[in-house]
């Protein structure tokens, strides 16, 4: 099942993320296409990009988890309809810097370990529980953990 094509309606904001920096491109009997994976509101969408959105997008290097919002707008040139298109771009947070001082404080070095010696605390809270026993649960975490990085 394909995706709900995103639709810009005249003098209405659409706001939505986008989940790729570079557009998939193709050309069809109608001219060149720029097409984008976005989501908006929990939904994913596809959406066309207008050339004009896309020149937007590369001048003001526009990328994967920016927040968008588009305001399709028509004005009158004679009897010509002019589109334009009014555009805000929400880059995301940059993520805080890590405290150099503490080796410890690695995400990578501590993403492997950390589930393993939370497990073992847990197990180790149950056991204490189980037997009912005054047991120094951080020995017992400790131990747990131990085996099982060893193991």
């Amino acid at each position: 099942m394909s995706k709900p094509k995103f639709e810009l309606d005249i003098n209405i904001p659409r706001t939505f993320k986008l989940l790729q920096t570079d557009p998939a491109t193709g050309q069809s009997s109608y001219g060149a296409w720029w097409l984008y994976n976005v989501i908006s509101d929990g939904t994913e969408y596809s959406f066309f990009a207008p050339e004009k959105v896309v020149n937007h997008f590369k001048q003001h290097h526009v990328g994967q988890q920016d927040e968008i919002t588009i305001t399709k707008k028509i004005t009158k040139s004679g009897k010509a309809n002019i589109v334009d298109y009014e555009i805000s771009i929400k880059k995301p947070e940059p993520k805080q810097a890590q405290n150099s001082e503490n080796p410890y404080n690695d995400n990578e070095t501590m993403s492997t370990d950390y589930p393993v010696m939370l497990q073992a605390m847990s197990d180790a809270v149950k056991l204490r529980e189980e037997l009912g026993v005054d047991i120094d649960i951080n020995k017992l975490g400790v131990t747990l953990f131990l085996r099982r990085v060893r193991a």
